[in-house]
């Protein structure tokens, strides 16, 4: 996932640019299965070929702070293994009671953007961090999108049996998921403290913001990696500490 963003105007609205291309495309193609309408929290098409997420992720402009985001060797990661990432799932994510209110028009969809909270210290460093040291853009859920609903039922199941909960992580979905997901965000951010600070909001983007993330199936040559470099205070600051109980996010 973007966890982290580059908060300057052009980046941004390249990025934007990136998903209305994205979107024209998914609107266009006649073989891509579009969505009927809105559910389970955005937009979900389906045999999406991997060259448009490929197009996507080579048209944005990743911050080099989001070291999880880095567009090289996930692009590498998908290249190397054309044959099975060859169709996606891409689902737009849109908060339904946000589109008349605050969404973000793109083509003839209209996007209501996730609320995320930055915080003060990286937003007068440039960057918006997204959701502290958890370090995730995501609700939880997101990651059923696209898992055959008995798989994701099959999964539930097995989770409650051996951990007793309901609260379920998206990480029982990504076991059964047999074809990549693409999720593209709009985001609304905001400051992560209460703070009256004039400056401060006025380094806030007034647009949303376009952020992304890639659930991966497994796969069948886990062997092949490829490589990340970063040292250990890197992999504290942007990766965090995940935690699987609590619902991490306030979408409105």
């Amino acid at each position: 996932e973007t966890t982290r963003l580059t908060n300057e105007p052009n980046t941004l609205e390249a990025n934007r640019e990136a998903a209305r291309a994205l979107l024209r495309t998914l609107e266009t193609s006649s073989n891509i299965k579009k969505p009927e309408k809105w559910e389970d929290g955005g937009y979900l098409f389906r045999e999406v070929p991997s060259n448009l997420v490929l197009d996507f992720l080579l048209a944005f402009r990743n911050d080099p702070s989001s070291v999880k985001s880095m567009t090289g060797p996930i692009r590498r990661y998908i290249e190397d293994r054309e044959r099975e990432l060859e169709i996606w799932d891409v689902l737009i994510v849109s908060v339904r009671d946000n589109e008349e209110k605050s969404a973000m028009k793109i083509l003839d969809w209209h996007i209501g953007p996730a609320k995320r909270r930055v915080g003060a210290g990286d937003l007068t460093s440039g960057v918006l961090a997204i959701s502290g040291g958890r370090a995730r853009v995501a609700s939880r859920g997101v990651e059923k999108a696209g898992v055959d609903r008995k798989l994701a039922e099959e999964a539930e199941q097995h989770y409650f049996e051996t951990e007793k909960k309901t609260n379920y992580p998206d990480r029982i979905y990504r076991e059964k998921r047999v074809a990549p997901l693409f999720v593209l965000f709009a985001l609304e951010v905001r400051l992560r403290e209460e703070n009256k600070d004039e400056y401060l909001k006025s380094l806030l983007p007034e647009e949303p913001v376009v952020a992304w993330g890639i659930s991966f199936p497994k796969s069948n040559d886990p062997d092949a990696k490829v490589e990340y470099v970063m040292n250990t205070t890197m992999l504290r600051e942007v990766f965090g500490e995940e935690d699987e109980d609590e619902d991490l996010f306030d979408d409105e």
